[in-house]
Protein backbone atom coordinates (compact mmCIF):
# COMPACT_ATOMS: atom_id res chain seq x y z
CA UNK A 1 0.00 0.00 0.00
CA UNK A 2 1.03 3.49 -0.97
CA UNK A 3 1.91 5.93 1.86
CA UNK A 4 -0.59 8.54 0.55
CA UNK A 5 -3.13 5.58 1.55
CA UNK A 6 -2.17 5.76 5.25
CA UNK A 7 -1.49 9.06 5.96
CA UNK A 8 -5.40 9.48 4.90
CA UNK A 9 -5.93 6.46 7.57
CA UNK A 10 -3.55 8.29 10.26
CA UNK A 11 -4.56 11.74 9.29
CA UNK A 12 -6.87 12.18 12.81
CA UNK A 13 -4.47 10.35 15.16
CA UNK A 14 -2.60 11.83 17.91
CA UNK A 15 0.81 12.90 18.06
CA UNK A 16 1.44 9.91 20.74
CA UNK A 17 -0.47 7.19 18.23
CA UNK A 18 2.09 8.46 15.45
CA UNK A 19 4.97 7.79 17.34
CA UNK A 20 3.65 4.39 18.27
CA UNK A 21 3.37 3.75 14.90
CA UNK A 22 6.74 5.20 14.14
CA UNK A 23 8.79 3.12 16.72
CA UNK A 24 6.82 -0.36 15.82
CA UNK A 25 8.52 -1.45 12.80
CA UNK A 26 7.49 -5.06 13.49
CA UNK A 27 3.76 -4.26 13.42
CA UNK A 28 4.16 -1.57 11.03
CA UNK A 29 4.64 -1.82 7.44
CA UNK A 30 7.49 0.77 6.09
CA UNK A 31 5.05 2.85 3.99
CA UNK A 32 2.85 3.40 6.78
CA UNK A 33 5.60 3.94 9.51
CA UNK A 34 7.24 7.16 6.79
CA UNK A 35 3.36 8.84 6.82
CA UNK A 36 3.26 8.53 10.78
CA UNK A 37 6.44 10.54 10.65
CA UNK A 38 5.25 13.28 7.23
CA UNK A 39 2.03 13.78 9.51
CA UNK A 40 4.13 14.35 12.98
CA UNK A 41 6.36 16.53 10.78
CA UNK A 42 3.31 18.48 8.62
CA UNK A 43 2.11 19.19 12.58
CA UNK A 44 5.80 20.63 13.41
CA UNK A 45 5.98 18.45 16.05
CA UNK A 46 8.53 19.98 18.64
CA UNK A 47 10.36 17.98 20.81
CA UNK A 48 13.44 16.36 21.40
CA UNK A 49 13.01 14.25 18.46
CA UNK A 50 12.01 16.86 16.17
CA UNK A 51 15.54 16.63 14.75
CA UNK A 52 15.34 12.93 14.58
CA UNK A 53 12.11 12.60 12.52
CA UNK A 54 13.74 14.35 9.71
CA UNK A 55 16.70 11.83 9.87
CA UNK A 56 14.05 8.93 10.48
CA UNK A 57 12.22 9.95 7.60
CA UNK A 58 14.96 10.31 5.13
CA UNK A 59 16.33 7.13 6.21
CA UNK A 60 13.16 5.50 5.78
CA UNK A 61 12.31 7.00 2.49
CA UNK A 62 15.66 5.67 1.40
CA UNK A 63 14.75 2.18 2.77
CA UNK A 64 11.61 2.01 0.63
CA UNK A 65 13.36 4.00 -2.74
CA UNK A 66 16.08 0.74 -2.35
CA UNK A 67 13.34 -2.19 -1.80
CA UNK A 68 11.12 -0.68 -5.08
CA UNK A 69 14.31 -0.39 -7.43
CA UNK A 70 14.79 -4.24 -6.17
CA UNK A 71 11.27 -4.73 -6.83
CA UNK A 72 11.14 -2.88 -10.38
CA UNK A 73 14.63 -4.89 -11.26
CA UNK A 74 13.54 -8.35 -10.73
CA UNK A 75 10.46 -7.41 -12.31
CA UNK A 76 12.60 -6.21 -15.10
CA UNK A 77 14.88 -9.37 -15.47
CA UNK A 78 11.65 -11.85 -15.45
CA UNK A 79 10.34 -9.59 -18.62
CA UNK A 80 13.62 -10.45 -20.40
CA UNK A 81 14.04 -13.65 -19.30
CA UNK A 82 10.58 -14.37 -21.04
CA UNK A 83 11.21 -13.23 -24.32
CA UNK A 84 14.37 -14.98 -24.74
CA UNK A 85 12.65 -18.28 -23.87
CA UNK A 86 13.07 -20.58 -27.52
CA UNK A 87 9.92 -22.16 -28.75
CA UNK A 88 9.01 -25.73 -27.45
CA UNK A 89 11.57 -24.79 -24.58
CA UNK A 90 10.39 -24.61 -20.55
CA UNK A 91 12.08 -21.82 -18.26
CA UNK A 92 11.95 -21.74 -14.94
CA UNK A 93 12.72 -18.66 -12.71
CA UNK A 94 13.62 -19.10 -9.14
CA UNK A 95 11.55 -15.96 -7.35
CA UNK A 96 13.11 -13.66 -4.14
CA UNK A 97 9.84 -15.25 -2.89
CA UNK A 98 11.41 -18.82 -2.63
CA UNK A 99 8.79 -20.01 -5.02
CA UNK A 100 9.04 -21.25 -8.93
CA UNK A 101 7.46 -19.46 -11.96
CA UNK A 102 7.74 -22.32 -14.81
CA UNK A 103 6.88 -21.14 -17.99
CA UNK A 104 6.52 -23.47 -21.12
CA UNK A 105 6.64 -21.74 -24.55
CA UNK A 106 4.67 -23.71 -27.09
CA UNK A 107 4.79 -23.30 -30.96
CA UNK A 108 2.24 -21.12 -32.06
CA UNK A 109 0.98 -21.20 -35.38
CA UNK A 110 -0.40 -17.71 -36.67
CA UNK A 111 -2.89 -17.88 -39.79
Amino acid sequence: MSVDFFIKIFKDKNISELNEIVHNNNKYVIEARIAALRLMKNRSYESINSINIKEELDSLENILNIQLNNKLRTKTEIAEKLRNIKVNKTLKISLPTKNELQIKNPRIFFK
